[in-house]
C-alpha cells in the first residue's frame, strides 16, 4: 500500500505544479496587457492577423469597419481575442468573428451561457460546467482576464445569445 502512495503523491504534486505554472502564466499575460500603452492600430488588418493565426481557420466577417483606426493596446486586444476564440473552440462549435464598427463579436454555436451566469463567468476560477478540470477546461481565468483587460483599457464586454443559440461575446472598443 505504501509503495503505491509514493508515486501517486509525486504524480499529484506534478499536476499541481503544472496547474500553478499555468496560473502564473495567465497572471503574467494579464499584467503585461493591463499596463500597456495604447497606439494607433488599423482595426481590420489587426483583427485579420490575430484571427489568421488559428488552425483550423476561424471565419472573419467585417461590416462597417474598413479604414477604422483606433488607439488601442495591441497586446491586450490580441490577448482578449485569443482567449475568446480559444474559449469558443473549447466549449462551442463553429467559432467565427464579426467586426462591426467598434464592436468585435466572437460567436459560437455551442451550448451557450445561461443569462443568469453571464456576469459570473467573468469571475476568476468560475466554471460553468462544474465537471471541467485543468486538463480539459484550462485555468478558469480566460474570461476573467478578458474582463479585467477590458476594464483596464476602458472597453466594454458583454455576453449575448448567439444567433440561433450559442454565445456572442461582444467587445466594444
Amino acid at each position: 500500500h505504501d509503495e503505491q502512495r509514493g508515486p501517486r503523491l509525486v504524480e499529484r504534486f506534478g499536476r499541481n505544479l503544472e496547474a500553478m505554472d499555468a496560473l502564473i502564466g495567465d497572471a503574467l499575460k494579464f499584467a503585461r496587457g493591463a499596463g500597456e500603452a495604447p497606439q494607433q492600430v488599423e482595426l481590420v488588418p489587426f483583427v485579420e492577423d490575430v484571427v489568421a493565426s488559428f488552425d483550423p481557420p476561424v471565419p472573419l466577417c467585417v461590416e462597417g469597419a474598413d479604414g477604422l483606426a483606433l488607439d488601442v493596446a495591441p497586446g491586450a486586444l490580441q490577448r482578449i481575442l485569443v482567449n475568446l476564440v480559444n474559449n469558443g473552440q473549447q466549449h462551442g462549435d463553429n467559432v467565427r468573428v464579426l467586426l462591426r464598427g467598434r464592436e468585435i463579436h466572437v460567436i459560437d454555436s455551442g451550448p451557450g451561457i445561461p443569462a443568469h451566469s453571464r456576469e459570473e463567468v467573468f469571475q476568476p476560477f468560475f466554471r460553468l460546467d462544474r465537471s471541467r478540470n485543468v486538463s480539459t477546461g484550462g485555468s478558469g481565468l480566460g474570461l476573467a482576464i478578458v474582463h479585467q483587460l477590458c476594464q483596464a483599457q476602458g472597453w466594454r464586454v458583454r455576453i449575448d445569445e448567439g444567433p440561433g443559440g450559442g454565445t456572442d461575446v461582444v467587445i466594444t472598443l
